[in-house]
């Protein structure tokens, strides 16, 4: 992720920053409290590089991968690329991009690293989107100033 974030830094007027959390795990799929019924997740870990707009926080950029480690030697790996955009009636959150990819431990160094290309291109083909919700919000707020 750190590489991924260094490339995400280079973005003008944004601001990124990497927080340890699992987000790319989507809820129904996350590690259960003991004795709760489903699938056994053995550990699960994961990064993700936040884009914020400056100098308004008013869209934010997300790259995220993680991985689970499940029964049987298997991993799962996930990652995500997601947009938000705020609102004061409630932020709007969009989705781009989404994978997931179980292998064995034997197969995870090469799943790992295709799994973290696809999501490199991935950020590429979302970032046209999330400048031009950027470019948007800076023109409404320059003729509002008006």
């Amino acid at each position: 992720m750190r590489s991924i974030a260094s490339e995400l830094d280079a973005w003008p007027q944004t601001e990124v920053a990497i927080y340890m959390q699992i987000t790319a795990v989507p809820e129904a799929m996350r590690r259960r409290r003991a004795g709760v019924p489903g699938e056994r997740v053995h550990l699960e870990r994961g990064g993700l590089a936040v884009v914020e707009n400056l100098p308004k926080y008013s869209h934010t950029f997300v790259a995220a991968a993680a991985f689970q480690v499940l029964d049987g030697s298997e991993l799962r790996l996930h990652a995500v690329v997601s947009a938000e955009r705020w609102d004061p009636q409630g932020n709007e959150r969009k989705e781009h991009w989404r994978t997931e990819l179980t292998t064995s431990a034997q197969h995870a160094h090469t799943a790992l690293a295709t799994v973290l290309t696809d999501l490199r291109v991935a950020v590429g083909e979302a970032r046209a989107s999330f400048d031009n919700a950027r470019e948007r919000t800076a023109a409404d707020d320059a003729a509002d100033a008006a």
